[in-house]
């Protein structure tokens, strides 16, 4: 503090004190005027009862001649000491003195009587360095752990942060570098409200911000009625910040935010805390790359699976050939994305190896780039390729989050135009919120994926992209514009064609129709306009859900939660077997195991049990046997049947068995409690 004092009033002397009773030690000294003696270490007897008398008198300003002995002779016009103090946390005194060298500056004077007001308000803490760092990191790394919003973050900074600095503001921004804008998602200010809303969104361009992001340093600016260029730095003046710092949250080489901290402070108190201030945003950033790292791998781990099941599913090698193409084209675009961004996720992490949960990360992130190339090299293998007859499961999903996905899918192959050629390709974006469609997740990803591609291709040169949405009566439009090359009207005929492509040996001819038999599948339609040299728009259209129904779903699945059936599982595999007991019993289910269908019926003749989960084949009876006996016994029993072959029954077979659910393996955690739920739903 007393640097940024002398700074502030162009010379002259500043020295901090801190104490109790009638002595006071000198805590930091800036600055020095020739004809005085060094500023003594520590005030005690008279000189600090002059001091004490000048507080009590509340008088801040004083002719030099009344300071103590200390002082020699002057040679000059008599200057002007200046004295604040006061009483911190009951036993604590500072005090805070020094010499003015321009009597005569009005700005000088408002400026002490301001300080003497900031100053009231110190507590304990601003005599210690910043806060427990242990505590304060042990508690963010908890608090991003638990996947808290980022307003609490904000909160808990805050208060962290204001009982060892002076500050009035702090809030966290969110960057969108393809729509170069930010967004506040958390902000705290001294005041009642902050002019800084939550969730209101800024563009970069013009901004102090767009420097941080050219130079990917911090930036220290004062706040000043001259210099408010900008809608940001206007609304942070009215807020009463005089000088503000912006610290980028970085993820490897890209910014992810702003930690955004502003002090009513001018010069450059809030400077000096830099460093403090870099460690605490070092550590930010790394919570958020772990949390960008672990949705990227149950994102592709999720793909994976969904690309397993794919493959899994094929029945007859004599009807693998009707949509060959079409598949071959759709897995490698599933494949390219996975595999690009398990080696991205490699990249960003090599560099920092050593730390338990980033080896963890490498290690999965190597699995998921094995299973990747093993993936690639069978679709080489294979000479056709054709979707099952078996349709994927349709479940309610959010729109816009599947949006999203398709976007983050897509996002290597953006980075790589965007840094190895140069082109310069901004996204758009009216999200779709809080809308709901009933869907096959990957199938729709797999539209939109193959559609913001597309894009990409049409713009060699660069340009813009935009995702509208649109929300009609009972339906939703999403519509993807770029600003590319355009096609013909003679090319607009055939775009849905199959086998029709214009990249010549790099096409199929078969995405856009398999991506308008999707849509077609789902209820809606996909149309397309274009203009050459302007660009092309597709339209699509998709039903949604009503609320009520979402909610009633909602209600079904809190309903289901209080069911606690009885379960006993058959199951020879032993691995698997510990699986599905660990989960379901931490699900709070009470759990027996069984290894063959003998033992099931020993132990249905003792006890009884609300839920039978079987393997098909076991040794033994089957499980197909087992579940008509099974029900012989107990005609209220539910079962359900899993395999890893294909079954060829109908349901109604299944049914005349006693099944009353089937799953094929493999299958995912929500799979087996979505079944369980939906057979005891009432």
């Amino acid at each position: 503090m007393p640097e940024w004092i002398v700074e502030t009033i162009g010379g002259g002397s500043a020295a901090f004190y801190h104490g109790s009773g009638d002595t006071f030690v000198l805590r930091k000294a800036a600055g020095s005027i020739n004809d005085f003696e060094s500023t003594p270490q520590v005030l005690e007897g008279a000189a600090a009862q002059i001091y004490a008398g000048l507080i009590n008198e509340n008088i801040i300003f004083s002719p030099l001649s009344v300071v103590p002995e200390y002082t020699t002779a002057l040679n000059y016009a008599p200057l002007v000491r200046y004295t604040i103090g006061g009483i911190v946390d009951e036993n604590f005194e500072y005090l805070l003195t020094g010499q003015i060298p321009d009597v005569n500056s009005y700005d000088t004077a408002r400026f002490f009587e301001e300080l003497k007001q900031i100053l009231a308000k110190l507590s304990f803490r601003h005599f210690s360095p910043i806060a427990n760092w242990r505590q304060l990191f042990r508690s963010l790394e908890k608090m991003t752990d638990a996947k808290c919003t980022q307003q609490s973050l904000a909160d808990y900074l805050f208060s962290q942060l204001s009982e060892s600095i002076i500050i009035n503001h702090l809030s966290i921004s969110r960057f969108y570098p393809l729509e170069n804008r930010m967004q506040v998602e958390g902000v705290v200010s001294s005041g009642k409200n902050s002019l800084l809303q939550k969730n209101i969104t800024f563009p970069i361009s013009g901004t102090w911000f767009e420097a941080v992001i050219d130079s990917g340093q911090s930036r220290f600016d004062e706040l000043t009625a001259s210099n408010l260029d900008n809608k940001i730095s206007s609304l942070l003046f009215k807020e009463g910040i005089r000088s503000n710092l912006i610290l980028p949250i970085q993820t490897g080489n890209s910014i992810y935010g702003f930690l955004n901290i502003g002090s009513p402070l001018t010069g450059n108190y809030l400077n000096q805390y830099q460093v403090e201030l870099d460690t605490i945003v070092r550590f930010l950033s790394n919570q958020h790359e772990k949390i960008l790292n672990r949705h990227k791998i149950e994102l592709l781990s999720e793909q994976l699976e969904q690309l397993h099941n794919k493959f899994s599913s094929i029945e007859n090698i004599r009807t693998l050939g009707e949509l060959a193409g079409g598949v071959f084209h759709d897995l490698n675009n599933v494949i390219g994305a996975i595999l690009g961004r398990s080696q991205l996720i490699l990249q960003k992490t090599e560099s920092k190896a050593g730390d338990v949960f980033i080896d963890k990360i490498i290690k999965d992130a190597k699995l998921i780039e094995t299973s990747a190339l093993d993936s690639g090299e069978i679709l080489k293998r294979l000479r056709q390729l054709a979707k099952s007859d078996r349709k994927g499961i349709k479940e309610p999903i959010d729109l816009q989050k599947l949006i999203d996905d398709s976007i983050e899918m897509i996002q290597p192959r953006w980075e790589r135009l965007i840094q190895s050629v140069g082109l310069k390709i901004s996204l758009e974006k009216e999200p779709v919120e809080n809308i709901m469609i009933s869907a096959e997740p990957s199938e729709l990803r797999e539209v939109f994926t193959n559609l913001l591609l597309n894009a990409l291709d049409a713009m060699p040169d660069g340009g813009k992209l935009s995702i509208i949405g649109r929300r009609m009566e009972q339906a939703v439009q999403i519509t993807l514009v770029d600003t590319g090359t355009g096609m013909s009207a003679d090319l607009l005929e055939k775009v849905f064609t199959p086998f029709f492509t214009t990249k010549g040996e790099h096409g199929t001819g078969l995405g856009l129709p398999l991506c308008k038999k999707i849509i077609e599948d789902h209820g809606g339609s996909l149309m397309v306009n274009s203009v050459v040299g302007k660009g092309t728009s597709f339209v699509i259209m998709l039903p949604i859900i009503e609320m009520a129904d979402s909610k009633k779903r909602q209600q079904h699945v809190i309903n289901e939660d209080n069911l606690n059936p009885k379960i006993i599982i058959a199951e020879d595999s032993l691995d698997l077997q510990t699986t599905m007991y660990e989960l379901l019993t931490a699900q709070g289910y009470k759990v027996t195991i069984a290894s063959s269908g003998e033992e099931v019926l020993k132990l249905c003749g003792r006890e009884r049990f609300d839920l039978l989960i079987t393997d098909l084949g076991l040794p033994g009876i089957s499980g197909l046997e087992l579940s008509k006996n099974i029900k012989s016994i107990d005609k209220n029993i539910k079962i359900i049947l899993t395999s890893g072959w294909d079954i060829h029954n109908t349901e109604a077979e299944l049914r005349a068995k006693g099944v009353d659910s089937y799953l094929p393996k493999p299958f995912r955690t929500s799979d087996i409690q979505t079944a369980i739920q939906n057979l005891f739903v009432s």
